[in-house]
């Protein structure tokens, strides 16, 4: 009932002002107490629903950021056989000989102690593992061995070699 309702009604002398006072002591319903079958039941409910929410956010979060992860790799390690290659060419380019090893492209000087071109320090792949160079006869070969360090592999185990082998160099 609203106050214009009792006001009418305190007006029409079927109820006082003073009952409107009345209706605000009157407590607010209490819902009788739930049995413990009742709490357990929802505890458990809440519980496994939880677990399966979880275990679905876990499985769309990992198949959402796998292939960034991946993709990311994948660039790293691209750009980093770049620097390297290209480090070792601008020794040769300088020097006439290419290196024997990436240790030889590491924080080069010449005799007066004078910092030369080269890597600041040994690369490493996402993986923690060092890059592998390889050189029979004339250019360098750079190879990374993906995640499992061991030739052979798909996704993050994949092999990479730079310069591709098609690759004229």
């Amino acid at each position: 009932m609203d106050d214009y309702e009792i006001d009418e009604l305190a007006e029409t002398g079927k109820v006082e002002a003073s009952d409107d006072e009345a209706m605000d002591d009157i407590e607010p319903y209490k819902a009788p107490p739930m049995s413990i079958g009742v709490k357990l039941v929802i505890g458990c409910l809440l519980v496994f629903g939880g677990l399966i929410g979880s275990a679905f956010l876990g499985t769309l979060v990992l198949t959402k950021v796998a292939p960034i992860l991946y993709r990311a790799h994948k660039t790293k390690v691209i750009s980093d056989m770049k620097t390297i290659y290209s480090t070792a060419k601008i020794i040769y380019t300088t020097s006439g000989n290419w290196p024997e090893s990436i240790e030889e492209m590491v924080g080069r000087t010449d005799d007066d102690g004078n910092e030369l071109e080269g890597l600041v320090e040994m690369p490493k792949d996402p993986w923690g593992n060092e890059y592998e160079y390889k050189r029979i006869a004339g250019p360098p070969v750079i190879i990374c061995l993906g995640r499992d360090a061991r030739a052979g592999g798909e996704g993050d185990d994949q092999d990479y070699q730079y310069p591709e082998a098609t690759e004229d160099y």
